[in-house]
């Protein structure tokens, strides 16, 4: 997720034709008109007028690296990439920096407020044949589970998988009961029942792949979408 402040200040323009207005309609000088030398105007900006500038920042989203394409005027492209990676273009300035959660909310707290949470992933780990949690993933469901709560999510996805270490159709009715498991201990806490939804995926979709029958504690696994 990309996030984008501009930030003009108009009222440089606005007074400077204001005083203007205030005297003859063509400002003549007498030492002027003696000296007939030409003038330059500055190309500076003046220090009393706001220079316009945009931020950019890339924001931080969970299981993912945040990628970004910026492209200017000129048709060149620069890429950001990183959690808070940041870019502020200003007159003809660009800076890269990163950035950090306190500029974020400085900048973007009211539109960040706004907007949904970002879709959160995890995935917990079963002992072989079973659908009982591994001990490792039985102490990170609490997190998970606590996380999914604090989210108060709209709809939350189960998935159930296994390895390759038994028939297809044992395997698709195992990786079932595993994403149940999970489902009802999400019930238990409270979760409404109507917003969770449960499939079962068998040896279908390895996340190592391996030959029949082979044991790969990686696939006994359930994984769940939160949005």
């Amino acid at each position: 997720m990309l996030l984008s402040a501009l930030m003009v200040l108009p009222g440089c323009a606005t007074y400077s034709n204001f005083v203007n207005s205030l005297g003859p309609d063509r400002q003549l000088s007498d030492l002027r008109e003696k000296l007939e030398k030409p003038y330059q105007l500055s190309s500076r900006h003046s220090p009393f007028c706001h220079i316009p500038s945009e931020t950019y920042i890339v924001m931080p989203e969970e299981g993912r690296v945040g990628i970004v394409s910026v492209t200017f005027l000129d048709g060149s492209e620069q890429m950001l990439e990183g959690d808070y990676s940041a870019l502020t273009l200003s007159a003809n300035q660009k800076r890269n920096y990163v950035s950090d959660e306190e500029e974020v909310e400085g900048l973007f707290g009211d539109a960040v407020a706004a907007l949904p949470a970002a879709p959160y992933h995890a995935k917990l780990y079963f002992l072989l044949d079973k659908d009982e949690l591994t001990p490792e993933s039985k102490t990170k469901a609490k997190a998970v589970f606590d996380e999914i709560i604090r989210r108060q999510a709209a709809e939350i996805a189960i998935v159930g998988h296994t390895d390759t270490a038994a028939s297809y159709s044992y395997n698709q009715a195992l990786s079932l009961r595993r994403a149940m498991k999970v489902r009802e201990a999400l019930i238990a806490l409270g979760v409404p029942a109507n917003i969770i939804e449960t499939s079962g995926q068998g040896e279908y979709q390895l996340l190592i792949e391996t030959p029949d029958n082979t044991p790969e504690p990686r696939n006994r696994r359930v994984e769940i979408d939160v949005r």
